[in-house]
């Protein structure tokens, strides 16, 4: 998955560059797992509900599980 920062137009074959990961251990497979789980780890649920980048509406979703 990739954000979208500056919109603009890409071409087959045109290279795409991980310029930043602030959260190295935090994996889309790891986030789906915890929202979907309802005995998901509190702690868990809490890092995931602080993150920034996360859709708001699964921070939200986090914060209520902490």
């Amino acid at each position: 998955y990739y954000r979208v920062l500056e919109p603009g137009v890409i071409e087959v074959g045109d290279t795409l560059v991980l310029e930043n990961r602030p959260h190295p251990k935090v994996t889309v497979k790891l986030a789906a797992e915890a929202f979907f789980n309802p005995k998901a780890d509190a702690a868990l649920c809490a890092e995931l509900g602080e993150i920034p980048e996360m859709f708001a509406g699964w921070r939200e979703h986090f914060a209520k599980r902490a």
